[in-house]
């Protein structure tokens, strides 16, 4: 490796650290260096200490299938979000950990799920009360940093929100869910299907050894 010259520059504070990444703008090895913040993972690992986890197990309802070994959960406060860009936080969290953030924006106000993939919802703005499992299901009210993750089948609708609502949603390296809407969607059929949906990876907040094996185990 070569040796970096320069200072820390503006706006990259003591904890950050230089790496090389591919930049396909410049000729020959492409090559650059940039300045990565450690803060960030250090704040999101640091949560998990003392953190309760909620875990809503969800029968099936009606036309929702939900999942039929494992349940919603629901990490309040997981990460302490600042600056700017909040929602670059949580994408930058749930890329380290194998989710690649997907979207920016809210939740549908009508009821659906995935039947071939989970899902993290990370709140960056605002507040959000969610229906999840169908009408007999729970409701959730999140806020700035809380995350939920949906295993496949998991019925949501937005009930209502608060202030200007930002959520970012991301799915498992490899998986892009549909969405079925009941009842146009087969429930039968998809409850196969979300059957079949691997066990990711990585908790999408705390990496491999996160809570998320404690509540989704393979039979």
């Amino acid at each position: 490796m070569g040796k970096l010259r320069g200072d820390v520059p503006a706006g990259a504070d003591r904890l950050s650290y230089p790496f090389l990444v591919v930049d396909p703008h410049l000729p020959g090895k492409r090559l650059r260096w940039v300045w990565r913040s450690l803060h960030r993972c250090i704040v999101a690992c640091a949560m998990l200490d003392g953190m309760q986890v909620l875990a809503h197990l969800l029968a099936p309802d009606g036309a929702i299938p939900n999942h039929p070994r494992w349940p919603l959960l629901v990490y309040p406060a997981a990460v302490q979000l600042r600056g700017a860009d909040p929602a670059a936080i949580l994408e930058e969290l749930f890329a380290r950990n194998r989710w690649p953030a997907a979207w920016r924006n809210g939740v549908f106000p009508f009821h659906h799920y995935h039947s071939d993939g989970h899902e993290a919802l990370g709140i960056y703005s605002g507040e959000v009360t969610v229906q999840f499992g169908g009408d007999s299901g729970v409701t959730v009210t999140a806020k700035p940093g809380d995350v939920i993750v949906l295993p496949a089948g998991t019925g949501h609708k937005k009930l209502a929100s608060r202030g200007s609502l930002g959520v970012v949603g991301a799915y498992p390296e490899g998986q892009h869910p549909d969405t079925c809407v009941p009842p146009l969607a087969r429930r039968d059929k998809n409850a196969v299907a979300v059957a079949r949906v691997p066990l990711p990876s990585c908790d999408p907040v705390f990496g491999q050894k996160g809570p998320l094996f404690d509540h989704w185990v393979v039979a």
